[in-house]
């Protein structure tokens, strides 16, 4: 399994079905960046329950297109704003964004080798 995109898993989920895949992949890449943004500024306003929220969020739709190593990342930030701990939290941005911006450069990859297959 790749660590950083693994389709098989949204595949499954939607049963082959290539043209759903390509909707949830492209809608996926548009969303996360304004997740990030909105846990970021949570971060900044010291708001807890909103960093969980989105942590949340981004750990959920990571899991379901098969973005392992980005869904731990989220994870481990949703951990720091349950338990308080913001400021370790914010420290992990900029590696959330990185791996955000890895994990799209190879969807963008799939979804290329979709069109030409």
């Amino acid at each position: 399994m790749n660590e950083v995109f693994n389709p098989d898993v949204l595949l499954q989920t939607v049963m082959n079905d290539r043209t759903i895949v390509r909707k949830i992949l492209l809608t996926f890449v548009e969303d996360i960046p304004l997740r990030i943004e909105a846990l970021t500024q949570a971060l900044i306003r010291a708001d807890a329950h909103s960093a969980r929220i989105e942590a949340h969020s981004i750990k959920g739709a990571c899991a379901s297109v098969g973005g392992a190593g980005l869904r731990v990342l989220a994870l481990s930030v949703e951990r720091c704003a349950v338990t308080g701990q913001l400021d370790v939290a914010a420290t992990m941005l900029p590696q959330l964004t990185e791996s955000f911006n890895v994990l799209s450069r190879a969807i963008g990859r799939y979804l290329d080798d979709l069109d030409q297959g």
